[in-house]
């Protein structure tokens, strides 16, 4: 596991992580909501399909000492990383957790090249 300082707005450090998501994982209801919460159903990927996708992906659970706050998914090969999908709880967006969470997800994936789609933010969404 990899670990990353982690400045909140009272400037505690706390550890992050990432952890492996698995239909067994104690989190997995907290990861299954975040992701039907935060992607449209048209972009959305069922859950429990990515688990299985016949290319293996990275379904990752995002942790802050140790309680879950984000999700990714990434498809990789030996040479790079495509990030499919990031999330963080909605109640923890805008507080440096996807930028400390990017910061993570290129440590974890050092030495590979890593792509990331970025969208558009829609000014009339919550």
């Amino acid at each position: 596991m990899l670990f990353l300082p982690l400045y909140d707005s009272s400037c505690i450090i706390s550890p992050m992580e990432l952890q492996r998501i698995n239909k067994h994982n104690q989190d997995y209801a907290f990861f299954n909501a975040l992701n039907q919460d935060a992607f449209p159903d048209e972009e959305r990927w069922d859950l429990d399909h990515a688990l299985h996708y016949p290319i293996p992906a990275d379904v990752m659970g995002i942790y802050d000492a140790g309680k879950p706050v984000g999700l990714y998914m990434a498809l990789s090969n030996e040479k790079a990383v495509y990030v499919c999908y990031l999330a963080i709880h909605k109640d923890l967006r805008g507080h440096g957790y996807g930028s400390k969470a990017l910061k993570l997800i290129c440590e974890h994936y050092q030495g590979k090249q890593i792509c990331l789609d970025l969208e558009k933010q829609d000014p009339k969404a919550d």
